[in-house]
């Protein structure tokens, strides 16, 4: 991982990701945009499985706070997608029990 040409500097940055799992993309980015100046990083994913005690690595690396969706529920599960994921499978023509 390489660090951008971001101006990062005094700024609080979101991390979006579609899956958490190890943290270990979340962790070498977070370090990268500390160095540069970010004065809070955000982590965000739709689904965490935060293996290994991911979210505990994270937040020892300056994660300010992480932010999952209900795919896999955490203590860190703020979205539910629930109606989103309904709605789109009732658009399928090969799903009719929903």
């Amino acid at each position: 991982m390489k660090p951008k040409e971001l101006d990062v500097t005094g700024k609080e940055v979101f991390i979006i990701d579609d899956i958490i799992a190890t943290g270990g993309t979340i962790i070498e980015a977070t370090r990268i945009l500390k160095s540069m100046g970010a004065t809070r990083v955000y982590a965000i994913a739709t689904h965490c499985l935060l293996l290994n005690m991911a979210d505990s690595r994270m937040l020892e690396a300056g994660v300010s706070s992480i932010t999952c969706s209900n795919t896999i529920p955490t203590k860190y599960t703020e979205v539910y997608v629930n109606q989103s994921v309904i709605k789109a499978l009732r658009g399928l023509d090969c799903v009719s029990a929903f």
